[in-house]
């Protein structure tokens, strides 16, 4: 950069610097530094890339927080209280050495909460959050769960009739009385009927 493109940035910035204190002059009561406060806002603004609505808002911020107050009709007497455009001054007639519109003019990149894949990622985390919660919330409900299956004993007895049972045993001698026997079976299981 040579001494001439120096010169010709510095009068851009102070034409801007007094376009902007122009409206906030017409914009905000208060005193000098209040006011001066307030340009500069905007100019910070500006120069960052802002719209001129946007430096506008940031000088009202700065006016507000200053303690300066907004003119009722302000810019009213000149027909007009739109902040000055972005660009300030009359156009240069042409441009410096080297300068490259493409290169030099910083992308107008969308903002991350307009870019879709941002939205859909945010989308996914919430879906998956909630998803978590609710699973977390029913499973601290209905408690621990144990895989396999339960085992219930069998508490019911079956009886069955008892029988006697007699048995005549031959006997070799027939002096002695024919012995007789009795028997009792008590048997427990589990029923298979259906």
């Amino acid at each position: 950069m040579n001494m001439t493109d120096a010169q010709g940035a510095n009068a851009e910035l102070s034409a801007k610097r007094a376009q902007w204190q122009e409206w906030a002059r017409q914009q905000f009561s208060g005193d000098e530094a209040q006011i001066q406060a307030a340009a500069d806002a905007a100019l910070r603004a500006a120069l960052g890339g802002a719209s001129s609505r946007e430096a506008a808002a940031a000088a009202r911020e700065a006016a507000a927080s200053a303690g300066a107050t907004p003119v009722s009709g302000g810019g009213a007497d000149h027909g007009s209280g739109h902040p000055p455009s972005p660009g300030g001054g009359p156009p240069a007639t042409t441009p410096p050495p080297g300068y490259d519109a493409a290169i030099t003019r910083p992308s107008a990149r969308p903002p991350w909460y307009r870019r879709p894949l941002v939205l859909l990622t945010i989308g996914v985390v919430v879906v998956l959050l909630i998803g978590l919660a609710i699973w977390g919330i029913s499973s601290h409900l209905t408690g621990p769960s144990t895989p396999g299956t339960s085992v219930v004993p069998a508490t019911s007895s079956t009886q069955q009739p008892t029988t006697k049972r007699t048995r005549k045993h031959k006997s070799t001698s027939s002096t002695s009385p024919t012995p007789s026997a009795t028997s009792s079976v008590t048997v427990s299981t589990p029923s298979t009927s259906p």
